[in-house]
């Protein structure tokens, strides 16, 4: 009996993964909670490069991961690219803690989801997680985990997208 109300669990949790995206299917949409307390969704970004970023204090290459973000948003420096940083931890207070150690601020947008809604929309298995999402909406690179070895990898995947924005703005 115990083992039969165990499968009948697993089977309604199956949903959620079967949503999940996948590389070249469109990003689940959602409607998240910014830091300072207004409200975005992801499909408000439609036109814009995004990286979306799945982060906790207690990940150990966040702490690399977060500042190679910082700069590789100075570097970049377009107007058609957002980064959304998404922080899982279920005390907002441990996200700020974190980021005071590291002495960082953020200069991109900053979403809170200590009750982890999003992450199951985009089957997280590691920590960080990051999505590379193109200008119609469409997961276009994953990266999971973080090694400073990828850092060119997400600058030219960044730049990929950007300048497949500017070629199909050219055309037009």
């Amino acid at each position: 009996m115990r083992y039969a109300s165990l499968l009948v669990m697993a089977m309604l949790l199956l949903p959620i993964s079967l949503d999940a995206q996948e590389i070249g299917e469109a990003a689940p949409d959602f409607d998240a909670r910014l830091v300072d307390d207004s409200s975005l969704r992801l499909s408000d970004l439609r036109g814009k490069v995004v990286l979306l970023d799945f982060w906790a204090s207690w990940c150990g290459p966040c702490r690399r991961e977060l500042p190679f973000l910082v700069k590789l948003h100075r570097e970049i420096n377009d107007s058609n690219f957002v980064i959304l940083a998404v922080n899982i931890d279920s005390d907002r207070r441990k996200m700020a803690g974190f980021l005071r150690k590291l002495d960082l601020q953020l200069p991109f947008v900053s979403i809170s989801d200590p009750e982890q809604k999003i992450p199951p929309l985009y089957r997280l298995e590691t920590m960080p997680t990051t999505l590379l999402i193109d200008e119609e909406g469409i997961v276009r690179y994953r990266h999971a985990g973080y090694e400073d070895s990828e850092q060119e990898h997400y600058r030219r995947e960044v730049r990929e997208l950007l300048g497949r924005k500017q070629t199909e703005g050219a055309e037009k």
